[in-house]
């Protein structure tokens, strides 16, 4: 793929990421979950059960009386999906439930992805989301090289699958881009899945935010508020 094709598909993915935010993580897993039924991927479901079942869009936090305070998350935006080449110790049908694991959370979270055409299964992962009803623009695939996605400013985030050396490179590439600092987060473990299985691991597609809303005037006493209000005269 070209510099030109691949900055399409990333202005067309860009162009989705509200919509597909928005859309809230029931309507998004409720697709998923047709597509992962495709694919038969048990760690794919295992990984959507546990997003909407540990990850409620809105966590109520303690506070002081008068004080409502919330947490709320949403998904990064662009993320890049992408796999080392398969070679003799590490055969690209290893890496294949990890890449659709990568893929799979980063939708459901709320994020939308550029995915790496690195074998025929990734073709078969973006064909499943497409028959699920997926927002066609939120995935995008291309045949861009791993150096060539790391080098795009747009994207928030890289979901890598691959072996350490890789990873190493990888990041060192990534800390040379200009622009806004972009996460790695990458699995090389295709046996454990240490990454995949860790407890803070999809919280790493989502950026966080607090709201805090206090219904009261200091010390409890309403009449301050309208105290507060009046001109000294």
């Amino acid at each position: 793929m070209t510099n030109s094709t691949l900055a399409s598909a990333i202005k067309t993915a860009e162009s989705a990421w509200e919509g597909w935010n928005a859309l809230g993580l029931t309507a998004r897993t409720k697709l998923l979950y047709i597509a992962a039924e495709e694919l038969n991927q048990p760690l794919v479901n295992w990984l959507l059960a546990r997003i909407t079942t540990t990850m409620p869009e809105t966590i109520i936090l303690p506070g002081p009386t008068g004080e409502a305070n919330s947490l709320r998350w949403s998904g990064r935006g662009l993320i890049g999906i992408c796999a080392e080449k398969a070679h003799n110790t590490l055969p690209q049908e290893a890496c294949n439930p990890a890449i659709a694991a990568q893929l799979f959370t980063a939708l459901a979270t709320g994020n939308v992805v550029v995915l790496q055409a690195s074998n025929k299964y990734t073709h078969r992962l973006h064909s499943a989301l497409l028959n699920a009803g997926v927002t066609p623009d939120a995935v995008q695939i291309s045949s861009a090289s791993t150096e060539e996605l790391a080098g795009c400013e747009a994207f928030h985030a890289y979901a890598f699958c691959g072996q350490n050396a890789d990873v190493i490179a990888l990041n060192a590439q990534l800390a040379q881009r200009d622009g806004m600092l972009a996460q790695l987060i990458s699995e090389t473990d295709f046996d454990a899945y240490a990454t995949l299985t860790s407890l803070d691991y999809p919280w790493r597609f989502v950026t966080e935010s607090t709201l805090s809303v206090n219904t009261t005037a200091v010390g409890g006493n309403a009449t301050l508020l309208e105290l507060g209000g009046k001109s000294d005269s």
